[in-house]
């Protein structure tokens, strides 16, 4: 009876792993190899909405009024303003994040809950924030940074402020990033980015176009992986 008893334990527990992996796969379970978030909402990195009077130049840089804001001055994927820049070319001339075009010396705020990983000059002054199932956000070209490594963060704090660091015009170049064991995988903010995305200003220019997929709709550009060492 009891060696009866030790088998039917032993083939309980035979049923339950086997269950679990055939009817539960590793995308099921948070498979660490996975780009695709499941529950991974973010707001919009700054406190105030798109605003842009006109869109003029000087220098190579677009002219502020006191009452703009930002606006998106590059589009998530394969937009038409990289296919020649060699700048891109170890991201297959996709661009890995989104730009937003700002007022220089606007608030930069982290967009979720998360902890400081890195304050770099990786786009010139950058900082990177660590956030769950191994997510990252990037936040560079800062003209100042007023946050320390290894802080908390919550959504909605001030992290710096728009500049032109590592480039001309001020701009807040935006990313979110997930390292698995295929490489770097760069992730489309815009469908984790909680917005009224018909209400932000994005002009008709090069970097607002796409070449490939979808060129119509921001929303559709796949993510991808990258081997570059980030």
């Amino acid at each position: 009876m009891k060696k009866i008893f030790t088998l039917f334990i032993y083939f309980a527990i035979f049923a339950a792993a086997f269950t679990l992996v055939y009817f539960y796969p590793s995308s099921n379970l948070k498979a660490k190899d996975s780009n695709s978030p499941s529950k991974f909402d973010l707001s919009i990195p700054f406190q105030q909405s798109s605003y842009w009077e006109t869109f003029n130049f000087e220098n190579g840089k677009f002219i502020s009024k006191p009452s703009d804001t930002w606006f998106v001055y590059g589009w998530f994927g394969a937009i038409e303003s990289n296919k020649t820049f060699s700048g891109y070319q170890s991201f297959d001339n996709k661009h890995q994040g989104i730009d937003f075009a700002a007022k220089e010396g606007l608030p930069v705020v982290a967009t979720a809950d998360g902890k400081v990983v890195s304050t770099s000059r990786l786009y010139g002054n950058t900082v990177i924030i660590q956030h769950q199932d191994g997510f990252q956000s990037v936040y560079g070209h800062l003209s100042s940074i007023s946050i320390k490594n290894n802080q908390p963060i919550k959504k909605g704090m001030v992290i710096g402020k728009v500049g032109h660091s590592g480039t001309i015009n001020p701009h807040l170049h935006f990313e979110i990033r997930r390292t698995t064991q295929t490489g770097t995988w760069y992730v489309n903010p815009y469908r984790l980015i909680k917005t009224d995305w018909k209400k932000v200003l994005v002009p008709d220019f090069p970097a607002n176009r796409f070449f490939e997929n979808n060129q119509y709709d921001p929303a559709n550009q796949p993510d991808f992986v990258s081997n570059r060492k980030v």
